[in-house]
């Protein structure tokens, strides 16, 4: 139950929580006495660290996987449906300001317009708010346009996706949006760093615990 203040009076509105099915598009899901609706992937498996990891870990990891590093001015943030209607993505379209790593088969170049695709977001179906999200209570992703943006992404479908949370641009040091919490892998673990030093960080890395298969399935969600 979610409860808001209206006009100095408390209205309480109905929070309906669904699991997501990817044969099934959200606006099929809804109900007329609908007001929010929460989808959430529920018993989900990701990959996580078998042990705790250092911060510099977690930089290799991404920075080898991904196929383009760098610094993206955000211009526009919505959202919009993707596989098959049937779940949400947060959208940033930017362009790349600086090119930090990439990989020989992902040309691109500054000032290259980029759409970049988060999983998750909030989306409303006539008077209907969905929030789609991989716990509950949803988190949903947090991205401001005219902001300024450190980003590792893998291509797909023309589009790109992030392999790490956004981490902001503020005074020249990077901040996460929200806290970021994982199995053995340190809070906030790249937050405070300074863009040079990040991208230093990037451009020498070499392993993947991923990729070297230190890893073990977690499933998230309840």
């Amino acid at each position: 139950m979610c409860v808001v203040k209206v006009s100095g009076e408390i209205a309480q509105q109905h929070v309906r929580e669904v699991t997501w099915n990817p044969h099934s598009r959200i606006v099929d899901l809804l109900s007329a006495d609908d007001e929010i609706v929460e989808v959430t992937r529920r018993f989900l498996e990701v990959a996580v660290p078998k042990e705790p990891l250092s911060a510099q870990e977690v930089v290799d990891d991404v920075a080898v996987r991904a196929d383009v590093v760098a610094l993206v001015d955000a211009h526009s943030v919505d959202t919009v449906l993707s596989q098959n209607e049937s779940w949400i993505d947060t959208r940033i379209i930017g362009s790349i300001r600086d090119i930090v790593r990439t990989s020989a088969t992902q040309p691109i170049v500054p000032g290259e317009r980029i759409d970049i695709r988060i999983a998750g977001g909030q989306h409303t179906f006539g008077d209907v708010i969905v929030r789609a999200g991989d716990r509950s209570p949803v988190s949903l992703p947090i991205a401001f346009p005219e902001r300024q943006y450190f980003v590792f992404l893998r291509r797909s479908d023309g589009s790109f996706s992030v392999m790490h949370p956004l981490l902001l641009v503020e005074n020249g040091r990077l901040k996460y949006s929200s806290t970021l919490r994982a199995t053995n892998i340190p809070l906030n673990p790249l937050e405070g760093f300074t863009v040079d030093e990040l991208a230093r960080r990037v451009r020498v890395a070499k392993s993947s615990w991923v990729l070297e298969g230190r890893w073990r399935l977690e499933r998230i969600g309840r």
